[in-house]
């Protein structure tokens, strides 16, 4: 769209409207749909603008905003005292208990009582560019390493961070090809996490990440990102410029039962590579991430698994009948549960933070893994793909939020047999028009022991169980650049 601008100063061209719509039969299901909440009911979203570019491409801008509307139908939340913490004045009542200080994390469980629409910035970006840098501020969506459905550091579960960015235009030569990004932004709290949203404070995000191609591998790529989050006082971010190369300390390396709050910085670290085996139509890829750095290299062998979370994943690709039609069968496994060695030492729960109020959040949705923290989730899919259409099928299964199962408190048991968990079939399928592209998704999930409702030990209280089947229906409308 914007790269024939070689021969006229200015282009400007139409961003046609992109359009995602789901519906969920029983309760929410969002994943990674941006700034959309796709709550219980009917939910949408629509982004389109326009878009400006100079001569050769040098600078330019996009103005692509978001609408969205969310049905936002009600479902039981749960209230029984003996599993879930007390309400907590200053809080919205719609906020997550479960992530008060000191473990704090903006991450509703409804998005208030009543239907709800709005306008997102959406993709809002203006840039400049020569041969070697890239520049500009954007509020686009962002996606951190190699994982398909749960990118550890940052995806598309949240809307995008207002921020200004410096990335290398095109790959530095070194050893094979490195590129390198920088931006620094702010992040924003939801309508529904505090009772009344304070105006003085924001949140600082500042992130780097570097990915190297070497030149004896082409098909690999080996990477290593960070995030570091920070309170400030108004919009005084440029304290927060060389964040990303500051050590924070241990924030979160405190008992649970110690409610004190220091207010500073925090980070997420991660470690990712992609092999892509062309020859054998095989790709594989991993990320490594922890929440705290180790204070040395004895620390780090003592317990390379502190804080961890992990994704990994692999595909092969086959032409066993036609060329131009191929079955591809895959796999991803993550996990954000707190690791084995709370037994030794204090650890703190993915994307909440003791020191940031509201944690690795963006308007109410976590920045990263769909699966948010304390979870684990392992999925397969068999995809039957040629060049104008696909057909698939899937299955996954998501344990949700240990950390926070393994805070209530259980005198009847240890309760090891009633975690909340989701198992799921679905099909899939996508179609090239002349319009452009469509995908549909129909996913039939059964959620069990929906928010741990029954506690005790295996095959105790099961009449307290509650089960819930969820049919979801995800639409996405792609428009064909021309």
């Amino acid at each position: 769209m914007l790269a024939d601008s070689s021969r006229v100063p200015l282009r400007l061209a139409i961003v046609l409207p992109e359009v995602l719509a789901t519906h969920h039969q029983s309760f929410p299901m969002p994943a990674n749909d941006g700034p959309l909440w796709a709550g219980r009911g009917l939910a949408y979203s629509v982004t389109g603008g326009v878009a400006l570019c100079g001569r050769q491409g040098r600078w330019g801008a996009i103005i692509a905003p978001t609408y969205w509307y969310a049905e936002n139908a009600n479902f039981d939340l749960p209230d029984n005292p003996q599993f879930v913490p007390p309400y907590r004045g200053g809080y919205s009542p719609f906020a997550s208990r479960y992530y008060y200080m000191p473990r704090s994390l903006d991450a509703p469980r409804r998005f208030g009582p009543t239907a709800l629409s709005g306008f997102d910035p959406g993709v809002i970006t203006v840039f400049a560019r020569n041969a070697r840098v890239d520049a500009g501020f954007t509020t686009e969506p962002m996606w951190w390493g190699p994982g398909q459905y749960n990118a550890l550091l940052l995806s598309t579960q949240a809307a995008g961070l207002p921020r200004a960015y410096v990335r290398t235009a095109r790959p530095l030569r070194l050893g094979g090809e490195l590129d390198i990004s920088y931006f620094i932004g702010g992040m924003s709290y939801s309508r529904f996490f505090f009772e009344n949203n304070p105006i003085d404070t924001t949140r600082s995000i500042a992130g780097l990440s570097v990915v190297w191609r070497p030149k004896f591998e082409p098909g690999l790529s080996l990477g290593a990102a960070r995030l570091v989050i920070a309170p400030i006082a108004g919009k005084a971010y440029l304290k927060q410029l060389f964040d990303p190369i500051i050590p924070v300390g241990t924030p979160n390396a405190v008992s649970r039962a110690d409610s004190t709050q220091f207010p500073g910085r925090d980070q997420l670290f991660s470690v990712f590579a992609n092999w892509r085996l062309p020859d054998d139509g095989t790709e594989i890829w991993f990320e490594w991430a922890r929440a705290e750095l180790p204070e040395n290299l004895r620390a780090f062998f003592q317990a390379p698994n502190h804080t961890q979370a992990v994704t990994l994943g692999l595909q092969r690709v086959s032409a066993p009948f036609h060329r131009d039609w191929t079955w591809r069968v895959g796999a991803e496994y993550s996990q954000t549960t707190q690791s084995s060695t709370y037994r030794e030492r204090p650890t703190g729960s993915w994307y909440t933070s003791r020191a940031v109020q509201a944690g690795f959040s963006q308007k109410g949705q976590v920045l990263g893994a769909m699966i948010g923290p304390g979870s684990v989730t392992q999925r397969l899919n068999l995809d039957f793909a040629g060049p104008r259409a696909s057909l698939g099928i899937f299955a996954y299964r998501i344990k949700w939020d240990d950390d926070s199962f393994f805070t209530i408190p259980r005198p009847n048991g240890n309760g090891l047999c009633k975690h909340d968990v989701s198992l799921a079939l679905g099909a899939r399928g996508t179609a090239r028009t002349p319009a452009g592209w469509f995908e549909a998704t129909l996913t039939s999930q059964n959620r069990l022991n929906l928010y741990w409702q029954a506690l005790g030990l295996c095959f105790e209280n099961e009449e307290l169980q509650i089960d819930k089947r969820n049919l979801s229906l995800e639409f996405r409308f792609h428009p064909r650049i021309r």
